[in-house]
């Protein structure tokens, strides 16, 4: 045989075992991506949360059974790291990974996403529609979703005031900001924490009730909605005049426009942390006038003002009000009809009385 047909037949040989090499080559490519598959479906079935563990779903007609192994990528919608203690049945899933039997359509799977669970939007405002903490839950109305139910726990933390309180301690009608891991397919909201705001109301007292005169007391308050609220008044609860000068539970009467602050006991009735009476106010140099009358038994006068805003006021004085007439001490026996004064004390408009502290003789 010549050398030529020699090295004919070798490179023909060559380019037989090259195409052969080929097509094997592209054949196992296409096998492997072939094998390669990402579906999504609902969850019917979950072995356990210990790995390794087996999901069955479904996706249109087709049922799917997903092994999870130890390596297999487990995250929210977000991509949020998760585990399947967060996965219930009807979760809906995205699974990427290998099929390992097409005739069971069983899936080795690399990665999965639970779609129902999410903790990017997971912040609510919204108030609490009925409480359940026997089951560790209650009914939630978001703002702007629809009615959701807030599950607690153990690690859960629930804040009113800036102190922890449980889950018993909560009150229908309270808003609240809700901050959790949320699962849209269920409506559920697994709290990591609950702020609960504090409730604000303004109205008239149309009722006191005192303890031997002082606290504990109840207010009964009338709002311009026509509802009425009873607000709890203690020891701890701050009370100040209407320019948040320190006041006491005696200075305040029925017809006393009020703000109070504080949390839901229950139904339209307010456990205090502060209440500001709009109709007590400390004037310190305003008070000036003429004595019109004096009454020496109740220890009181009425005093007209320099001003046609207050017009006649009635002045009460105690053991504790002090007289000065320039450098002189006096007595409120010194006082006669005529004399020009300047009263500091604290005064309630809606009785335009002054409960003097001090009584200065003017020139």
């Amino acid at each position: 045989m010549s050398k030529i047909k020699l090295y004919t037949s070798i490179g023909a040989m060559a380019l037989i075992a090259a195409f052969v090499i080929g097509v094997k080559a592209n054949t196992a490519e296409a096998a492997t991506t072939t094998n390669a598959i990402k579906v999504q479906g609902t969850i019917t079935a979950i072995s356990g949360t210990t790995l390794p563990a087996v999901i069955t779903m479904t996706s249109g007609a087709t049922t799917y059974t997903v092994n999870i192994a130890s390596t297999t990528k487990i995250v929210r919608k977000y991509n949020g790291s998760s585990d399947l203690s967060e996965f219930i049945v009807g979760d809906i899933i995205q699974v990427t990974g290998k099929l390992s039997d097409a005739a069971t359509n069983t899936i080795d799977a690399t990665t999965i996403k639970d779609l129902s669970v999410q903790r990017i939007g997971g912040n609510f405002k919204g108030y609490i529609v009925a409480l359940d903490c026997t089951n560790n839950k209650f009914t939630f109305k978001p703002t702007d979703r629809e009615q959701q139910t807030v599950i607690v726990n153990s690690s859960t933390k629930i804040i009113r005031n800036g102190l922890k309180i449980k889950c018993t301690d909560l009150v229908a009608k309270e808003k609240t900001k809700v901050i959790g891991i949320w699962r849209t397919t269920t409506k559920e909201i697994m709290a990591d924490r609950i702020i609960v705001y504090t409730k604000s109301i303004s109205g008239t007292i149309s009722g006191i009730t005192l303890t031997d005169g002082g606290l504990p007391a109840t207010l009964t308050v009338a709002l311009k909605n026509k509802q009425t609220w009873t607000v709890n008044v203690t020891s701890t609860t701050k009370l100040f005049r209407k320019f948040l000068g320190k006041a006491t539970i005696e200075e305040f009467l029925v017809g006393d426009k009020i703000e109070a602050h504080g949390s839901l006991a229950e139904t339209n009735t307010l456990n205090a942390l502060m209440v500001r009476n709009t109709s007590i106010s400390v004037k310190y140099s305003d008070f000036k006038g003429t004595v019109k009358s004096i009454d020496a038994v109740a220890g009181t006068f009425v005093l007209r003002i320099n001003s046609k805003k207050y017009g006649d006021i009635t002045v009460t004085t105690s053991t504790s009000t002090k007289y000065y007439d320039h450098e002189t001490v006096k007595a409120f026996t010194d006082i006669a009809v005529g004399d020009k004064l300047k009263v500091l004390g604290a005064y309630t408009s809606s009785t335009k009385k002054l409960a003097a502290t001090r009584v200065f003789w003017q020139d």
